[in-house]
């Protein structure tokens, strides 16, 4: 009978969650993590984190795009956690000359393992604000876990802390690091003097730096983007790189898909695509973006938003109301898209719309928006609502409400396959 249960427990060690599969996992990702930081002791690079809860991915896009001015640069953006920065450490290579990686966290402990791994020579810090609330509850928490980036740098390395936010600044009593602020605080480094451009016109900064103040031209839609820009050009310049080189490079950048950017249809509607996230705290940043911009019709729509307390249709009742205070239309897409608080009257004139899925979304735009009209799309990226835009000039096939793809549909590629062959195709692409 023993021989019987010995058995039994090594077929049962064996499944998926069983103990032998399980120490081999841990076994494999041991090693992993030891060859990663052999890369990381050999390599001659200057390592680059960037951290926050917002504006980090555009920021380590920019400034990985500027430095490419002065050498050569691996750049890990949007894709933030540990199993992506060990990918992007092992793949260093011997003339890489710059390492920059966008550094996330979704609960306790997530940024010490990537500190190891990264052992920056500079920290960015964006901002700290309400995300991943139901892992941390307060935004002093969210800075002590992102803090350990700063914290981690050596002596001589250099830290970016954003003057503005007061938690950020914190940070600065963690490290004998030189530390360099930015933002529209007296006291900043770089100091932003002041902003211009409303949509259909680009983000202009005017940073001062010591004595000077200079322009930077952008290819940005909405004032908020002032933050990546004076990031990324005060750790640029800190660097070594010019003034000019900044600019140049700052000028040229596309910006990043789902980043507020924009989509324009032929004869068409344009839209302004910010599906990545859609944190409660940040909804008006993205809706000021079309507050005085003209437009035939301007639309709002929103789908799932994240990262807050309390009752859910309260948050969405406050949203909608910001929306209708800026947008001809609003509509509501997803399993909370009852909540909006719309009257009667707003439902029957067309001014509100809901909508239980993408797909009947996507049939309400075909039908109804038209050329010159302006749509900003706004909500989480599980829902990837980009889909609305890309279905005016693609046969968009992929209907799947909630597909797990943790990355857009651009770069998914395969929207205009129905989701259940998508396994199929990426096998027979491999």
């Amino acid at each position: 009978m023993s021989g019987i249960l010995e058995k039994i427990r090594f077929v049962v060690s064996l499944g998926k969650h069983g103990a032998l599969r399980t120490l081999l996992r841990s076994r494999r990702k041991r090693r992993a993590h030891q060859g990663a930081l052999k890369c990381r002791a050999a390599s001659k690079a200057r390592f680059i984190g960037v951290t926050g809860s917002s504006g980090k991915s555009t920021t380590t896009a920019l400034l990985g795009s500027i430095l490419t001015a002065a050498g050569k640069v691996r750049c890990q953006v949007l894709y933030n956690l540990y199993n992506e920065l060990l990918v992007t450490m092992k793949s260093i290579k011997p003339d890489d000359e710059f390492v920059v990686a966008e550094t996330a966290v979704a609960k306790a402990g997530d940024m010490s393992p990537q500190v190891e791994l990264l052992s920056p020579d500079v920290a960015v810090v964006t901002m700290i604000s309400m995300e991943h609330y139901s892992a941390f509850k307060t935004r002093e928490a969210i800075a002590k876990e992102k803090s350990a980036l700063v914290s981690s740098l050596p002596s001589s390395g250099l830290a970016i802390l954003n003057a503005d936010d007061p938690l950020v600044m914190g940070m600065a009593a963690q490290t004998s690091a030189r530390i360099v602020t930015y933002g529209w605080s007296e006291a900043a480094d770089y100091r932003v003097m002041r902003v211009a451009g409303k949509f259909p016109e680009t983000l202009t900064v005017y940073l001062k730096h010591k004595e000077d103040t200079f322009e930077i031209h952008t290819k940005f839609y909405g004032d908020h983007f002032w933050l990546a820009v004076a990031a990324a050009a005060a750790a640029a310049i800190e660097l070594g790189l010019s003034v000019e080189q900044v600019q140049k490079q700052i000028s040229g950048f596309s910006g990043v898909f789902g980043r507020c950017s924009l989509y324009e249809i032929p004869n068409g509607p344009r839209f302004i695509l910010d599906t990545a996230k859609a944190p409660y705290a940040t909804l008006q940043l993205a809706f000021d973006v079309i507050k005085d911009a003209p437009g035939a019709t301007k639309w709002i729509v929103l789908g799932q938003i994240s990262d807050y307390s309390g009752n859910p249709r309260t948050k969405y009742k406050s949203a909608y109301r910001a929306a209708r205070g800026i947008a001809d239309k609003v509509v509501f897409v997803g399993p909370n898209s009852h909540r909006s608080g719309a009257t009667d009257d707003e439902v029957n004139d067309g001014r509100f719309n809901r909508f239980r899925t993408v797909s009947e979304a996507m049939a309400h735009f075909k039908a109804n928006a038209g050329k010159g009209d302006l749509v900003l799309i706004k909500g989480s990226q599980n829902m990837h609502l980009e889909r609305i835009a890309l279905s005016f000039d693609h046969d968009v096939r992929c209907l799947e409400e909630v597909c797990g793809y943790g990355f857009g549909c651009q770069k998914c590629g395969l929207y205009e396959q129905p989701f259940s062959e998508h396994v199929s195709i990426r096998k027979s692409m491999k």
